[in-house]
C-alpha cells in the first residue's frame, strides 16, 4: 500500500496544530482529545524512500544474494548425489566422417 506525502504533510500539520492547543482548561482538554482521537485515525507516518536509497537497498540485496549462491554452489557435491546407476556420463556418438552420398568425400 502506498502512502502519500500529503498524508505525511496532513499528519505533520494536526501535531503542529495540536502543540499550539493549551494543556489547561476544559475546553483545550476537548479540543485536544479530538486532535488526538483524528491523529489516531490517520495513516502512519512514512518516510518516502528516494532512488538513491532503493538503489542501494537493491544492491546490498544483489550482494547477499550472489553471496548465498556462490556458498550453495562450493557446497554442492555432484559425485554424493550421483545414484550407482548413473555414475558415469552417457558418451554421445562421435561424428562419422564418410559422406552420405557414395563416391563423395566429406570436407
Amino acid at each position: 500500500m502506498s502512502r502519500s506525502p500529503r498524508a505525511n504533510a496532513a499528519r505533520r500539520k494536526a501535531f503542529e496544530d495540536l502543540s499550539q492547543i493549551p494543556w489547561k482548561g476544559r475546553e483545550p482538554r476537548a479540543r485536544r482529545k479530538a486532535m488526538k482521537a483524528a491523529i489516531a485515525e490517520m495513516e502512519p507516518y512514512r518516510r518516502i524512500v528516494g532512488p538513491a536509497t532503493r538503489q542501494r537497498v537493491r544492491s546490498t540485496l544483489r550482494a547477499a544474494l550472489n553471496a548465498a549462491t556462490a556458498e550453495a554452489a562450493a557446497r554442492f557435491v555432484p559425485r554424493a548425489r550421483a545414484t550407482s546407476d548413473n555414475t558415469a556420463p552417457k558418451r554421445s556418438p562421435s561424428p562419422t566422417t564418410r559422406s552420405i552420398r557414395p563416391g563423395v568425400r566429406a570436407g
